[in-house]
């Protein structure tokens, strides 16, 4: 029973650390995947469409920068994903 528990134990932490679904996908599909807002840039309407995101045509590159931060105002083309 014990060595079960140790099985299903590494199991669980390896799934944990595993990319999520949407990170795999999005690197797949050419993006840039933003773990800690779950967002993908540069990626395309339909792909966000397909997995249920909010696509946003035209996020401000400063969304997530500092407001001290310099930052180039730009366009970028993101998927906000759950």
């Amino acid at each position: 029973m014990p060595q079960n528990l140790l099985i299903i134990f590494a199991i669980l932490l390896i799934i944990g650390n595993a990319p999520s679904n949407h990170e795999a996908d999005c690197l797949n599909s050419s993006g840039k995947w933003i773990k800690e807002y779950n967002e993908c840039e540069f990626i395309k309407k339909a792909w966000c469409d397909a997995r249920g995101g909010t696509f946003i045509e035209c996020a401000s590159a400063c969304r997530h920068a500092p407001k001290s931060q310099m930052c180039i105002t730009l366009c970028v083309p993101v998927c906000k994903l759950k």
